[in-house]
């Protein structure tokens, strides 16, 4: 019991403003980082099932209208992701 209130006497009662807090920098993304965020964007997963599913679907059926869908619809999903990061 002497120990908790010996570490709740070390606590600092307040935080450090923001302006005093040390900057924490993120280092830069290379090529491939860059190409794995995207891939984790919502709207590109979002996107990615959508085309699948077409693809699949036009697989099935040997439509190729369905196929052509859904490679656009993926393009889509990455082309939105080129145009929000850049």
């Amino acid at each position: 019991m002497n120990d908790v209130i010996k570490n709740q006497e070390e606590v600092p009662e307040k935080l450090p403003k923001v302006e005093e807090r040390p900057k924490i920098e993120a280092p830069k993304l290379n090529w491939w980082e860059r190409r794995i965020f995207e891939h984790a964007h919502p709207f590109n997963a979002i996107a990615h099932l959508v085309g699948f599913a077409f693809i699949c679907y036009g697989l099935w059926i040997h439509n190729w209208t369905w196929v052509i869908a859904g490679a656009v619809i993926c393009f889509l999903g990455h082309l939105s992701v080129w145009i929000k990061s850049s």
